[in-house]
């Protein structure tokens, strides 16, 4: 019976109906506003309740979820660490979502995590370093029930301040600014690779709720050699982007439909254009290969210009009219389509590029009635598609609008970009309404 100060099932603890705070021995695992934003946050992103007309929702909004708390502030200790997984273990949790880290190697907490029968989702870390050559813990023990989460920003890129890993890194998610619950009943926007692992934990509950007979992991109970396993599902469904090849091991972004429906796209390996900007008429050649040919029934460009498609993987296409289109290859195997998309802009000289990065806000529209009536023109981009201009505009004025943000808006690799752009004597006007 809650709140009766008694240890109703016997299991050590008194009242631990939502959990256990290990850092302070007792069972009020929410103690203040201010220190518990971060889980609150983290937590949402799991399980926040959905259809519910409050902004955001959940991955997995009808999980159950336990609350083992061992930090309190910013720091907490290695042995409560350890008593919080073998809490969690003990009282049979499945999935444990790990936004955490930090410190040297521990065998115990290797071993903890190791023996504790749960799919171990853990943050990669935030020090934008490579953890195959600076390992981060816990997400880098090399553990079969260690799922190691990167975050994307919201161009499918790995975040500017994500850890990643060849080989210690298993898959990214979305890191970038997410907006969550927190304390208060209030929404705040986050970012790290605390905030992609709980989309990962969320996941991981959908599937493992949707195939209960599939084992979570390799050496799982019940898992017999060869065997499919929720780790196995969640890696194999991503969204493999350019941004991302090369810096885990699957290669992509988190997809939750295709894991739910156990959907494997084929891996396109590479997709390219010899040309990405310059003024009409602009002829471009489209080339693409992809892991398994003989895996794929179609494949296909689109140009984005609402011309026919070529069913190829190589193509050829001119953009005859000025405009920012977006390209990209398409496969399709098995019922389930795989994308590579890259955004083509065709401007001629003098006009104005203008990249809209407003948030919605629609402020491109009255940039472009105001080119209109100066009788300028302009070519509008999309900030969050994949985009590669040149460092040099020569006359060309290029325009960005970051809209009402005034923190962060702005990209690692566009700051990168401006740079250079401003180096080779671009010509930059940078907007924003505050």
């Amino acid at each position: 019976m809650p709140g009766n100060g008694i240890d109703d099932d016997g299991n050590g603890f008194i009242d631990d109906v939502y959990g256990w705070d290990f850092a302070n021995n007792d069972n009020t695992v929410f103690d203040d506003p201010t220190a518990d934003r971060h889980a609150t946050h983290c937590a949402g992103t799991i399980g926040g309740e959905g259809d519910n007309a409050y902004a955001v929702a959940g991955v997995a909004w009808k999980a159950q979820i336990m609350s083992c708390k061992f930090i309190h502030g910013r720091s907490g200790s290695t042995w409560d660490a350890i008593d919080a997984v073998n809490y969690a273990s003990m009282m049979g949790a499945k999935i444990a979502s790990n936004s955490w880290g930090g410190g040297g190697e521990s065998t115990p907490l290797k071993e903890a995590i190791a023996n504790s029968g749960m799919l171990f989702i853990a943050s990669a870390g935030n020090s934008a370093e490579n953890t195959d050559v600076s390992p981060h813990y816990p997400s880098s023990y090399d553990l079969p029930n260690i799922v190691s989460v990167a975050a994307s920003d919201w161009n499918d890129d790995l975040a500017g301040f994500s850890c990643y890993g060849p080989e210690t890194v298993d898959l990214a998610a979305p890191g970038y600014w997410v907006l969550s619950s927190v304390p208060g009943n209030k929404l705040a926007w986050m970012a790290g690779t605390s905030m992609a692992t709980p989309h990962v934990s969320g996941a991981a509950a959908l599937v493992s709720a949707q195939f209960p007979h599939i084992p979570l992991y390799h050496g799982a109970e019940g898992w017999v050699d060869g065997e499919l396993t929720i780790h196995d599902i969640l890696l194999m469904s991503v969204d493999r982007t350019p941004g991302l090849a090369g810096k885990m091991t699957s290669g992509g972004r988190l997809n939750v439909a295709n894991a739910v429906k156990m959907a494997f796209p084929v891996v396109i390996e590479t997709a390219c254009a010899d040309m990405a900007f310059g003024p009409a008429p602009l002829a471009i050649s489209f080339s693409a290969t992809v892991e398994d040919p003989a895996a794929v029934a179609e494949c296909w460009w689109s140009f984005g210009d609402g011309s026919e498609y070529v069913y190829s993987y190589n193509a050829s296409h001119t953009y005859s009219e000025e405009g920012a289109y977006l390209a990209c290859f398409h496969v399709l195997s098995a019922g389930v389509e795989s994308t590579w998309p890259m955004q083509i802009v065709v401007a001629d000289p003098g006009t104005i590029v203008y990249i809209d990065d407003d948030g919605g806000f629609a402020f491109d529209e009255l940039f472009q009635w105001s080119c209109e009536t100066a009788g300028l023109n302009c070519v509008v981009v999309d900030a969050r598609r994949p985009l590669c201009l040149p460092d040099s505009f020569n006359d060309r004025l290029l325009a960005w609008n970051t809209s009402r943000s005034w923190n962060d808006t702005l990209l690692p690799e566009q700051e990168e970009f401006l740079a250079r752009f401003l180096d080779n004597g671009g010509r930059l006007l940078m907007i924003s309404p505050d």
